[in-house]
């Protein structure tokens, strides 16, 4: 069986852990690609979006998938269980997606965080 770490038990069970990686699953337009987190560095996300510019590519889900992992307060989590967090989901409409693509609005997605140690990753 698994115990918190007795550093800050208010933290839940992340504890002193950070957040070191970030995958995404049927959110917005992004890839499946896991996405490292380094301390320290920048984290270039671009892409195309449905009208050939970088608008509606996905910049501003990736950072709500982060936000979402850090638990940040503006979800308000404890009270509605993320339901406003739904809204990052794909919809072609919005995405500018026509239905000649057949492009059909997933019903769920998953955002994967791993947290770790700095010191240690492994553990």
């Amino acid at each position: 069986m698994t115990t918190l770490p007795t550093s800050d038990l208010s933290r839940g069970i992340v504890g002193d852990r950070q957040l070191i990686a970030v995958q995404a699953f049927d959110i917005a337009r992004l890839t499946a690609h896991a996405v490292p987190i380094v301390p320290e560095t920048f984290i270039a996300i671009s892409g195309l979006g449905p009208k050939d510019d970088s608008n509606g590519s996905g910049k501003t889900s990736f950072l709500i998938a982060v936000s979402l992992l850090l638990a940040d307060p503006q979800w308000r989590l404890e009270t509605n269980g993320g339901r406003h967090a739904s809204g990052i989901l794909f919809r072609p409409d919005a995405a500018g997606v026509g239905q000649a693509h057949q492009a059909s609005p997933v019903t769920h997605g998953y955002i994967v965080g791993v947290f770790a140690h700095p010191d240690e990753p492994a553990c």
